[in-house]
């Protein structure tokens, strides 16, 4: 099979670690036809790496490994084996059984992301066409053997692509599992994503120790994290809002399972321009404004700006003079820089201060290579508002 080669320099970027090549850095002449495993070549001819190839994705090209590995299902057992050490201490030091096992490109395994609920592992595949390249048989059967506790491996393609399937086991569709000592519940068949978003995991600890006797306002909550963890903190009165009625409902659950106190939960199924409309005059000690991601492509950037802003930027006037206010974005084209200045802009029209307390991302269970800051998605920016 002939290797795909390179049509920039890019031989360096890939040597120190960084794992995608676009497809407008790739010799047109050289593409396959179907996606796949492939070598690529650099500009001269020479082998250089081994991966996956996308036929339908502008980003085209993966990087498995520098150089063809000897074995390429072997190495793949072992880097599974040692995202799953990496994870080990979440279990016994912090009462926490949901984490991602696999983040991709971030544990050597571009386009293989594995979540784990307790006994249940969630597959997902992030890319065009990665679903038919990856195989999933084996995948699970490495899943196995390094987790002896796992019960259940369900295969769930990305919103829009097919419906989620149980690989091996059986169960319902509800997972049950600890973070941080808090119970929780992931939709593994029905819900967004792979069930749960992981991602906020620590921050949603940073919401938890300022919330003590404090009203807080969670803005698209989708199943109460947010919310639950400021109950768990001991918040006087919380406030969900999300569209989405089962999400709701699952916030509502979320709230029982802890065993919180009902009269402090308001929870509405709500868009929520409605809610900050209809809420006029009401104040917050701390406000949580987690949309979803606004920009899926760099395209998409200015648009979700505006998005972004016009959000924020109401939300902001809920902060009482001197409370805390939470502004999130999973929106991978939105980097840091871009988002600093999208806050700066939303307090501007709001007519607030901000002074910030802390910036930070995902967890450590959500790696990404030091070469590729492009993989670091998330923000978080806590601020106190005069």
């Amino acid at each position: 099979m002939k290797p795909i080669r390179l049509g920039k320099n890019l031989t360096r970027d890939i040597k120190r670690g960084h794992p995608w090549v676009y497809k407008k850095a790739l010799d047109p002449k050289s593409l396959p036809k179907q996606s796949g495993w492939y070598q690529l070549a650099d500009q001269k001819g020479k082998p250089l790496a081994y991966g996956l190839f996308d036929k339908g994705s502008e980003l085209a090209f993966r990087v498995f490994s520098v150089g063809l590995p000897k074995d390429p299902v072997q190495l793949m057992r072992q880097r599974i084996s040692r995202a799953f050490e990496l994870r080990a201490h979440l279990e016994t030091s912090q009462s926490t059984s949901g984490y991602r096992w696999v983040h991709g490109e971030g544990d050597l395994l571009p386009g293989l992301v594995v979540d784990r609920f307790a006994e249940t592992a969630v597959v997902q595949f992030d890319g065009q066409t990665l679903h038919h390249v990856w195989d999933l048989d084996a995948i699970t059967d490495c899943l196995l053997q390094v987790d002896s506790k796992l019960q259940r491996v369900v295969f769930k393609p990305q919103s829009g692509k097919g419906e989620a399937k149980v690989v091996h086991g059986t169960g319902e569709h509800l997972s049950e599992f600890l973070e941080h000592g808090m119970k929780w519940t992931a939709d593994v068949i029905h819900g967004q994503k792979t069930g749960f978003f992981l991602d906020q995991r620590e921050n949603r600890q940073i919401v938890k120790s300022l919330s003590h006797q404090w009203r807080v306002l969670n803005l698209f909550c989708y199943t109460g994290g947010f919310s639950v963890a400021a109950g768990v903190g001991g918040a006087s009165q919380v406030v969900s809002v999300d569209i989405s009625k089962p999400a709701i409902e699952a916030a509502k659950q979320h709230w029982q399972m802890n065993d919180l106190d009902l009269k402090k939960h308001e929870a509405h199924a709500l868009n929520v321009f409605d809610y900050l409309e209809q809420s006029r005059g009401a104040q917050f000690d701390l406000v949580v404004v987690d949309p979803p991601a606004f920009a899926s492509s760099r395209a998409a950037v200015e648009k979700a700006a505006v998005s972004y802003e016009k959000v924020f930027s109401e939300a902001a006037k809920k902060v009482r003079p001197g409370g805390l206010m939470a502004f999130s974005s999973c929106s991978r084209p939105v980097d840091f820089q871009i988002f600093t200045e999208i806050v700066t802009a939303s307090l501007s029209k709001a007519r607030r201060v901000g002074q910030v307390l802390s910036i930070s991302g995902q967890p450590m269970d959500h790696p990404y290579p030091q070469a590729c800051q492009e993989l670091r998605y998330l923000k978080f920016f806590l601020l106190k508002l005069d």
